[in-house]
């Protein structure tokens, strides 16, 4: 269901990323107690 989500929305995929990435970078930063 996610994959075609991301099909009919190619222009949003650009934008989960980033917004991924900086889920993951604020995980880190929680993880090293910062």
């Amino acid at each position: 269901m996610a994959d075609g989500y991301l099909q009919l929305l190619p222009h949003r995929h650009a934008m989960d990323g980033f917004f991924i990435a900086r889920m993951r970078k604020e995980g880190i930063r929680k993880d090293n107690g910062e």
